[in-house]
């Protein structure tokens, strides 16, 4: 175990807790301290010569000591796989004569180590003496009722528990924070000051060996999501913080300067860098708010507004002298009779111009257009003058590699383009963050060329994200054109690193030209 991990552990058992609440950066052994909290407890049990009639159980039926996954896969594969691998390793346990399958771990009919998920209620008839809910900030995601299923569970285990086995049962829940509003974060801070409940934060940078991390280390201020350049350094001050060269010397500053500043190992710099507010939430446990700006840097907006690129729509024509060499991804997005100023689309093309070596290789894409088109006298948005625009396209010799269309009547308009041999399909923006994360990342990295356009500039400076789960426009607001440039520059690129990227049979990455 890395020597934080044992730490923890220790203080768990030796303060003999009946509950944990910890807050772990990813990486940082959550798995292996579920399993060593899991089979402690078992180790506890199987030391008793007979653990049901001390608490005054049936015989037959064994005393379970379960760990809840988000999913059942998980559950199996993750942290199940892991106690497996410590059952079939151990002198002592393997002595205890187990049958070990796929699910389940059983020593006869005294204990038995099981697998189950957030979707499982049938647990809740067994004599659970000890349970832990893995990666607990996720279980919500697959509640369509909007209900916590964390809560739920951990609320009827810890009465299970509490109810069969009194002080002597353990329930835990380790995860990595999803927002400030999950069910690990507010039950961290409900708990915080329990005698009875044992509570920690770890980032993953602490939870790790130090002498086997970087040397160099660089300043996060994680209030403001920035690294701190040294040319900042002196007189840098935060709150009660002055940054000087004398203090960075150490790995952390420790006591009340993390709340402002992070000192962290080189190592985790590109991703400090590239997107800041995840790898604040993934690795440093800061959680993000329920809702909260999705691009929050709008530096970062305005420097892929800053390099000249022209808009090939003026507000009323399209011009399309001059195309391209490069093949086009258009996207699509129409928008609903609002208020009634009646329909209108959103279109934008964009194509790949380059690869930036410095970036991983990653395209650099450029848009040459970014338009909306109203409907005539406020009324209902023509689809066929949408399709015109894109045969127009093809007339003036532009190579459209593919277009892409929201769900609202999309079906006709994809039939219509495949049959003129211009490859369409369906792409929601809404289903899947998928299309706005490529988009951040893609403005983070420098890598996104656009007009500087104030529809678009204005949608993504007040994007939201909600939950940590859907991109939205704030009230009265609009995110239309946003969608359909999230929406061609996803296609681009998801096109460019399939007709790019190719995997040998070691499963190196090489690339390629087409």
């Amino acid at each position: 175990m890395y020597d934080s991990v044992l730490e923890e552990f220790s203080e768990i058992i030796n303060g003999q807790y009946s509950e944990a609440v910890l807050l772990k950066g990813i990486g940082s052994w959550k798995t292996y301290e579920v399993c060593a909290l899991l089979l402690y407890k078992a180790y506890v049990l199987l030391c008793m010569q007979n653990p049901q009639e001390y608490y005054g159980l049936a015989s037959e039926r064994p005393i379970v000591c379960v760990n809840m996954g988000l999913t059942a896969e998980q559950a199996k594969k993750v942290v199940f796989k892991s106690l497996r691998n410590f059952v079939l390793q151990s002198r002592w346990f393997m002595g205890q004569n187990p049958v070990v399958l796929e699910t389940t771990i059983k020593f006869g009919n005294k204990v038995e180590l099981f697998s189950g998920n957030s979707k499982d209620t049938s647990l809740l008839g067994h004599n659970v003496f000890a349970a832990v809910l893995d990666e607990a900030s996720f279980y919500h995601s697959d509640d369509k009722n909007d209900v916590d299923t964390a809560e739920e569970i951990y609320e009827q285990m810890s009465k299970r528990i509490v109810s069969r086995f009194g002080k002597h049962g353990f329930v835990g829940v380790i995860s990595s924070p999803n927002h400030e509003d999950d069910f690990t974060v507010r039950k961290f801070r409900e708990s915080r000051d329990s005698k009875s409940v044992y509570t920690a934060t770890m980032p993953t940078w602490k939870a790790k060996d130090r002498r086997k991390q970087g040397a160099l280390v660089f300043v996060f201020d994680h209030n403001e999501k920035r690294i701190v350049q040294p040319s900042e350094f002196m007189g840098y001050k935060h709150g009660d913080i002055t940054l000087t060269a004398e203090n960075i010397e150490k790995l952390e500053f420790g006591d009340s300067r993390d709340e402002y500043l992070w000192i962290i190992p080189e190592e985790y710099y590109d991703k400090f860098d590239s997107r800041p507010e995840l790898a604040s939430r993934d690795l440093g446990c800061k959680a993000g708010l329920s809702i909260d700006r999705f691009i929050t840097s709008d530096d970062m907006i305005d420097k892929a507004m800053s390099m000249g690129v022209r808009n090939r729509f003026d507000g009323e024509d399209f011009d399309l002298s001059n195309p391209p060499t490069e093949g086009i991804y258009i996207h699509i997005d129409i928008g609903m009779n609002r208020g009634g100023k009646g329909d209108c689309a959103w279109f934008s093309a964009c194509r790949c111009v380059g690869y930036n070596k410095e970036k991983d290789f990653m395209p650099i894409v450029h848009f040459d257009i970014c338009a909306k088109i109203k409907a005539k006298n406020n009324g209902e948005i023509q689809i066929g003058d949408l399709r015109d625009i894109v045969f127009d396209m093809v007339d003036a010799w532009w190579f459209i590699e593919k277009v892409t269309l929201d769900n609202y009547q999309s079906y006709d308009t994809i039939q219509i383009l495949n049959g003129r041999g211009i490859q369409a399909d369906i792409q929601s923006v809404d289903t899947s963050l998928g299309p706005y994360t490529s988009l951040k990342d893609g403005i983070y990295s420098g890598i996104v060329m656009m007009p500087d356009y104030e529809p678009l500039k204005k949608e993504l400076k007040k994007l939201l994200l909600i939950r940590w789960k859907k991109v939205d426009h704030p009230p009265k607001g609009s995110k239309d054109c946003s969608d359909s440039v999230a929406g061609a520059y996803h296609s681009c690129i998801i096109s460019q690193w399939l007709g790019y990227i190719e995997a040998n049979g070691n499963n190196t990455i090489h690339f390629r030209k087409k």
